[in-house]
């Protein structure tokens, strides 16, 4: 039942239209510890959170978690939409700062077939996004 409420959470963070912050996943946080759930990562995001930023909380990772799952959601809308447009191509863009790893920057400007596209988000942090082309 802890559980189930739990994910209500998590979903309910993923569908907000608000910015994800540490702050904004608190309340889940406070959840899970008062109510001493051990709620499983993904093994990958656990690895990721280790590498890049040691001594993290349960609060980051939530942060990390929610913010993917909530970009994943709105990169398969875009597509989705781009299909329902009966658009072929799509741009990968980064946001373009000095924050952008060599992953992502690979894959910068690029266009792609929308059923060739690499999946978005390309890891734990990206934040790129996909632009449509109309040719």
């Amino acid at each position: 039942m802890k559980t189930t409420k739990l994910e209500s959470m998590i979903y309910n963070e993923i569908s907000s239209m608000y910015h994800i912050s540490k702050k904004s996943v608190a309340p889940i946080a406070i959840y899970i510890r008062e109510n001493d759930i051990d709620y499983e990562f993904p093994s990958d995001l656990v690895a990721y959170m280790k590498n890049k930023y040691p001594g993290y909380t349960l609060e980051h990772i939530l942060e990390v978690y929610i913010r993917y799952q909530k970009f994943r959601k709105r990169d398969i809308s875009d597509l989705d939409r781009a299909r329902e447009l009966n658009l072929r191509e799509v741009k990968i863009k980064t946001s373009e700062d000095s924050r952008i790893c060599f992953n992502c920057e690979k894959h910068a400007n690029k266009i792609y077939k929308i059923e060739e596209v690499p999946e978005l988000p390309l890891y734990w942090g990206c934040r790129c996004y996909y632009e449509p082309q109309v040719t």
